[in-house]
């Protein structure tokens, strides 16, 4: 009985609906320990109700700074990938960051090494097409699932879309996907982002433009909704660590298709929907 009180205490809301769970680490360590996998597999049961917001890692001050703003870093991605084994919610606005030892660090040493996951209750909501905006083909149709799986596993990685690119370059990510008429991310999207975020760090000399793209639209001055969607991926780099001096955006609406608009099939229409990223500076 005092098990499952201490488990229920895991989901009382907090007054902004914003809650959060803290599982601790063993000492130098940034694998799952078994205790902190129970309070992982609770919040885990009410998966269909919840979004992951932040994870957040810290660590003791034992080592050099170095060495614990890497271990920090581990731990908060091992929490993240535990989440997605998992299939939990990601928010399209998810913060990931390693604080090592620079934070308020407690007399007892073991609650310095640890992460804090901060989450929200959601309730399952369906985008509607609105004939109104900028963009409304058939790319939310059940029937083209297969159409799109095939598209995007046709895809390959960051790093070997990157490779040997030069000055200049314009690198097309077709699976960068978003909502009908929206810059919130569609499902399965914010991998491809947080792996261009993983090269961008790796690589400190880049520099790059993102371009948004639209598809289904006559009208080639029509470019907010696309300037939003190029803007949110800008966004998203900024918060988690890239500077803008490193980064530009522009959203060219329907202006640049690959295929002639209106697009002919579901296959023409995805081609024309994307990310497309300008190489500046490498």
């Amino acid at each position: 009985m005092k098990t499952l009180f201490l488990l229920l205490l895991f989901f009382v809301k907090s007054v902004s609906a914003q809650e959060k769970l803290e599982v601790y680490f063993d000492f130098n360590k940034s694998e799952i320990n078994p205790k902190a996998k129970i309070k992982l597999d609770s919040l885990i049961a009410s998966k269909k109700k919840i979004e992951i917001l932040k994870i957040y890692g810290y660590a003791d001050s034992v080592d050099t700074k170095k060495y614990n703003d890497s271990l920090s870093s581990k731990r908060a991605k091992n929490i993240l990938n535990y989440c997605k084994e998992k299939n939990i919610s990601i928010s399209n606005q998810f913060e990931i960051k390693g604080f090592g030892e620079i934070h308020s660090q407690s007399k007892i040493s073991d609650e310095n090494r640890k992460a804090i996951i901060f989450f929200k209750s959601i309730l399952a909501q369906k985008s509607k097409p609105n004939p109104n905006n900028s963009e409304n083909g058939s790319f939310d149709s059940p029937e083209n699932q297969e159409i799109l799986n095939q598209f995007l596993a046709s895809e390959k990685s960051i790093s070997e879309k990157f490779k040997n690119a030069k000055i200049g370059d314009i690198i097309i990510i077709n699976n960068i996907l978003f909502q009908i008429n929206s810059e919130k991310l569609a499902d399965g999207s914010l991998q491809i982002i947080l792996d261009l975020l993983e090269y961008l760090k790796n690589n400190p000399k880049l520099k790059i433009d993102i371009h948004g793209n639209i598809c289904c639209n006559r009208n080639t001055n029509d470019v907010k909704l696309s300037y939003r969607r190029a803007k949110f991926v800008f966004d998203y780099l900024i918060k988690n660590g890239i500077s803008t001096s490193r980064l530009g955006y522009k959203g060219y609406g329907s202006a640049n298709p690959i295929y002639k608009i209106p697009e002919k099939s579901y296959q023409e229409e995805l081609a024309n929907r994307r990310v497309e990223i300008e190489v500046i500076e490498n």
